[in-house]
């Protein structure tokens, strides 16, 4: 933000006349420039040293000294003052010496009006470059003072975060670490960001690297294990094409804020160039080049003598156009023409130049031709660049900070500001400008945000809050900190400070005087009380809990009279809890009773926390009466047991699925059915917690008939398998209704739930009675009297032949007769519901179940498939399981022969058992587990019955089918795995 005045001017002629001549046609160009003269270069000097000067011009061809060592002169005493060589003795010598002795500009005395615009040009554009380059150093300076006195963690990293562009000093406050081992490793800093936020800072990095503005909030860890929390406000700063280059922002320690210096660096460069002349083309063809043509071209001045004839070779594709169309218009305004454009290098490098020249006549040959003189600027350029990032980054920077950024002059004129002042304020810029700042207030504090400049240009700085008011007449209350720093350019003491809104900061001393408030009222109508005590013997009582023990408003106990009011039976609790508290740190809650000082016998809940980082050690909480809830608490748990008994009479659950938010409430019994956590169930669950423990065989039946009572917003009744907490299975009827409403959307649904394991296990019982019953009538009718049918008729032959040959035939017919009705007495008697569930080795029973069936076919196998050889434990009745695997391998060696080869294995939810056997044929699969079936002459016939039951007892399926290698194959599924 800078403001250009007068041009003050030297100028140093030894022709009087002349000197008189150049300013008044100077003042007369520029009325902003004020000309001195003197016509001896000591003069001048002798001058400099008296006033100041924004510009020196000069003669070269004096009599004292030339305007070479007049210059190095003035640049021994002020090497950066702009000193413009305007001489009529011109030639390629003198020039390359003034570059070199650092001149500002060349310009050759011509004849007619023009030249004198042409310097005042170049007058005023050297001195607005030197403000320039002022105003930068300046902000720079003021940068930094604000880096000094910000707690904020000011940052600038590269589009990709790869590179550290810049960081100050809080860095090393907040993170812990040293910027060194930052800028080694510029992603380092995430290592001490707390795990639990490194991803959404990663997230909120990579939105920055995509363009997109960010503002987030975490905690750094530090190196010592403590944390803080800082908010970090940044945004990327796009180049020309709109490609992310930079990130800048700043991080706020909300914990603990610190300063630090920004460190900034210009570096500005002067370079030879070299001399030339062409013809008046628009190619530029090259007719003598002299000077240092290389280190700007890269080729000789030979080379571009002979080689590159035209100039406009080397001139960037891009600027050919323009630069001709500026040179003509040069030329025919003044003669003259002063351009800035690319070249390409022999190197292929793009360089800047600065191309300054005149049209004149060529002596020798009377053709117009371009005399000109070309400096290497690039060095300039990129300067410029640096410093207009620089400059945007300064003002980006300060514009990025949340709170305003002001300086004021000493009459509290406001002079700089960043943007926040634009957008809390609501006044333009250009409102702003040189405005008194107290405006900005409201009238009853405008004294003390003049009292508080005053303050801070006397003593150096200064704090003070202060509503303002926008310009919509809204306050908003601010914390203002001022420093006193120098003005660089006028010297004058100057205010600069930052403005943070404190209105949350407000709001919270507002709220907390609230909740005060809040608290004793509320300490009132609750019948609470607080209290606090501390290992020095300190206690601490509210009003709240001099109440409740019926003490004087003024009673201040000690910590044992505290206890003492404990009833004795509580007594030994709430002294080991206080003990426990003050010597371990350890927290504690309790229901106690207390004898109040009036005689009353009160109970009370008491809960205590102890203060970390405390010393001494404190333990705080309070004290609620709790008498009267006590008293119904007592009726409820009356009123509950109740309820439990008649509920556990009737095996009865209840719930309500609220179908909108998928939450179904249910009670305990209920949740425990279906192995559910009863204390969430009680608050409610999703609907799928509950589905999911429904027996497999039954779940998709139930789920088809859940949906289609709530499509019909319609009643609901269905018996159902659950495996509960224990792993039994149970059997349920649910009974419920869906409500809806006026437009028939389905909303709760309400229902009970009765267990009826038992009436089913009855029921099954008196089935399977029956089918026993039925059974055992047809095997007596037929099955027993074949075999006694046999032992008569062997018999009978014995008698009449007189020798033994039948009696192995009667031997095992007897054998199957046993085995028959060994059978008939497990279907009779063992035949019922098997015994708990657990977890069994399915391999470990195939193991057992082999080594008795097994041993009697020595050359019968018995083998594993080739699917994973344990997949765990099954649930199951040991000893019935062990009994089905016998029946089934029995059943193998009967019909396959002593040299059966048996596999077992396993299927998706299951196991078989299969052999190489003849197999069963497909019109007898429906009838094999049928009593009395067997195609063995020794079989009894009951061996597969046997084995179904088994499986129907667990809640399995089997089914046969063929085997692999053409033999039977049983398939059990429905199994449970465990593990």
């Amino acid at each position: 933000m800078s403001t250009v005045g007068t041009i003050r001017v030297l100028h140093v002629d030894d022709d009087p006349s002349f000197a008189d001549l150049v300013a008044t046609f100077l003042e007369r160009e520029h009325d902003r420039i004020n000309v001195h003269t003197e016509s001896d270069p000591s003069d001048g000097l002798d001058r400099l040293a008296e006033q100041e000067f924004d510009c020196v011009v000069s003669d070269y061809d004096m009599p004292s000294r030339n305007g070479i060592e007049f210059l190095e002169a003035v640049r021994d005493r002020n090497p950066d003052l702009p000193f413009i060589l305007f001489t009529g003795k011109g030639s390629e010598e003198i020039a390359s010496d003034a570059i070199s002795a650092g001149v500002t500009d060349y310009l050759q005395k011509g004849s007619g009006t023009s030249q004198y615009v042409v310097l005042a040009n170049r007058i005023s554009n050297a001195v607005e470059q030197h403000r320039a380059r002022q105003v930068v150093q300046e902000t720079e300076q003021k940068l930094s003072e604000l880096a000094d006195r910000t707690d904020d963690l000011l940052f600038m990293f590269n589009g990709d975060w790869s590179e550290l562009l810049f960081i100050n000093s809080a860095y090393e406050e907040i993170w812990g670490r040293s910027i060194a081992d930052l800028e080694d490793a510029p992603s380092s800093f995430l290592d001490l960001i707390h795990p639990e936020d490194r991803q959404k800072v990663r997230q909120s990095m990579e939105q920055l690297s995509n363009g997109n503005s960010s503002q987030i909030e975490y905690r750094v860890v530090r190196p010592e294990g403590d944390y803080r929390w800082v908010r970090g406000d940044s945004k990327p700063v796009l180049n020309e094409q709109g490609d992310v280059v930079r990130i800048v922002g700043h991080v706020r320690d909300i914990t603990d804020q610190r300063e630090r210096e920004l460190h900034l660096k210009t570096i500005i460069d002067n370079l030879p160039g070299y001399v030339y002349r062409h013809e008046y083309e628009s190619e530029y063809p090259l007719q003598f080049v002299k000077g240092d043509a290389e280190s700007i071209t890269g080729y000789t001045t030979t080379e571009l003598e002979e080689n590159i004839r035209l100039a406009e070779e080397i001139i960037h594709p891009d600027d050919r156009e323009d630069i001709w169309t500026e040179l003509l218009e040069g030329i025919e305004a003044r003669g003259r023409f002063d351009s800035t454009y690319r070249i390409i290098a022999k190197d292929g490098d793009v360089r800047w130049i600065r191309d300054q020249g005149t049209l004149i006549e060529d002596p020798a040959t009377g053709n117009e031709v371009i005399d000109g003189f070309i400096t290497d600027i690039s060095s300039q350029i990129e300067r410029e660049r640096r410093l207009e990032r620089q400059q945007t980054f300064m003002d980006e920077s300060l514009d990025a900070l949340q709170d305003v950024y002001y300086v004021v002059s000493e009459d509290g004129e406001l002079i700089r500001w960043n943007e926040r002042v634009s957008e809390i304020s609501g006044y333009a810029d250009s409102e702003l400008d040189n405005i008194d700042i107290s405006a900005l207030f409201v009238e009853e504090h405008r004294e003390r945000i003049t009292d508080s400049i005053d303050e801070a240009i006397q003593t150096g700085a200064s704090t003070t809050r202060a509503d303002a008011l926008t310009v919509d007449g809204e306050r908003i209350p601010f914390e203002f900190r001022k420093t006193r720093v120098r003005d660089p350019v006028h010297g004058e003491a100057v205010a600069v400070g930052v403005g943070r809104d404190i209105s949350e900061q407000v709001q919270r001393e507002r709220e907390l005087e609230r909740i005060r408030d809040f608290f004793t009222e509320a300490e009132q109508l609750g019948e609470l009380g607080a209290w606090e005590f501390s290992t020095d013997g300190t206690v601490v009582w509210t009003d709240g809990t001099r109440r409740i023990h019926d003490v004087d408003p003024e009673f201040t106990p000690t910590l044992e009279e505290a206890l003492e009011f404990f009833h004795p039976e509580d007594r030994e609790t709430i002294e080991q809890a206080v003990t426990t508290a003050l010597e371990r740190g350890e927290s504690y809650e309790a229901d106690l009773r207390i004898n109040t000082a009036e005689g009353d016998q009160r109970w009370i809940r008491t809960r205590a926390k102890v203060l970390d980082g405390a010393d001494p050690r404190t333990v705080r909480g309070f004290v609620q009466n709790i008498t009267a809830q006590k008293e119904r608490e007592q009726e409820l748990q009356t009123a509950h047991a109740q309820l439990e008994n008649a509920i556990e009479a009737g095996a009865l659950g209840t719930w309500e699925w609220h179908i909108q938010e998928d939450r179904v409430v249910v009670d305990r019994e209920f949740a425990n059915t279906f192995d559910v956590d009863p204390d969430r169930a009680q608050d409610g669950v999703e609907l799928n917690e509950f589905v999911s423990s429904i027996h497999t065989a039954d779940r998709d039946r139930v789920e088809a008939e859940i949906d289609e009572t709530v499509e019909t917003c319609g009643d609901f009744e269905s018996e159902y398998r659950v495996l509960d907490a224990d792993g039994d299975v149970r059997w349920v009827l649910a009974r419920g209704t869906v409500n809806g409403d006026a437009d028939g959307t389905p909303l709760s649904f309400p229902g009970v739930l009765i267990d009826i394991t038992e009436r089913k296990r009855m029921e099954r019982e008196l089935h399977q009675q029956n089918e026993r019953l039925n059974e055992f009538a047809g095997v007596v009718s037929h099955d027993l009297r074949s075999p006694l049918s046999v032992i008569e008729g062997r018999v009978e032959l014995a008698r009449g032949d007189g020798e033994n040959e039948h009696l192995p035939a009667i031997e095992s017919a007897v054998d199957r007769m046993n085995r028959i009705i060994e059978d008939l007495l497990w279907l009779a008697r063992e035949g019922r519901d098997i015994g708990s569930l657990e977890p069994v080795s399915l391999r470990d029973t195939v193991e057992d179940a082999w080594a008795i069936v097994g041993d009697p076919a020595a050359d019968a196998t018995m083998n594993y498939g080739d699917e994973d050889g344990d997949r765990g434990l099954i649930k199951a009745d040991s000893d019935r399981l062990t009994q089905l695997l016998e029946n089934l391998f029995r059943n193998a060696i009967e019909h396959g022969g002593d040299d059966v080869r048996v596999t077992v294995g396993f299927v998706d939810d299951g196991f078989y058992v299969e052999d190489d056997g003849p197999g069963i044929p497909d019109d007898d699969r429906d009838t094999v587990f049928e009593a009395g079936y067997s195609t063995a002459e020794s079989g009894t016939g009951f061996g597969l019955r046997i084995v179904k039951q088994i499986v129907e007892a667990h809640g399995w399926e089997i089914r046969v089918t063929r085997g692999r290698d053409g033999g039977a194959r049983f398939e059990v599924t429905g199994v449970e795995f465990d593990g």
